[in-house]
């Protein structure tokens, strides 16, 4: 059917590297990010949000 397709909308992030403090508890954007998370919610639902990687920023030391 012509005229009916709905048009997606993506929404990618990547590299947040939340919680670099190890304990997953430091975020130096985290009002931004709410923020940016609650302009989504009144998007429609041809919209998505893609994390593409690094979301958690894990400092970890290998013993060799």
């Amino acid at each position: 059917m012509l005229g009916t397709e709905m048009t997606r909308k993506y929404y990618l992030i990547s590299d947040l590297h939340m919680g670099g403090d190890g304990q997953l508890q430091h975020c130096d954007y985290a009002a931004e990010f709410m923020a940016f998370l609650k302009g989504l919610e009144k998007e429609g639902p041809e919209t998505e949000l893609l994390i593409i990687g690094d979301t958690f920023g894990f400092w970890q030391g290998y013993r060799i």
